[in-house]
């Protein structure tokens, strides 16, 4: 999550390659799109729906990855 929040798509690469699940959720149930996209890095969001990630998630504050970009 800190990776996608902080835009480092080099660092998602890896982690999604060892192994890292794309659809895991925080303790706050924000996805990893979602943190990707709070913080703008459309790169980011591109490697993770490339790599499956779900961008119609919704978390438990009904907030999905495009409010949250819209929001940003």
């Amino acid at each position: 999550h800190n990776a996608a929040a902080n835009g480092k798509k080099d660092i998602v690469d890896l982690l999604v390659k060892e192994g890292a699940e794309v659809q895991s959720r925080s303790e706050e149930c924000s996805s990893v799109i979602s943190f990707a996209a709070a913080g703008g890095h459309c790169d980011v969001i591109t490697a993770l729906i490339g790599y499956g990630a779900n961008v119609n998630t919704v978390e438990a504050n009904a907030l999905t990855p495009l409010l949250h970009a819209i929001m940003q």
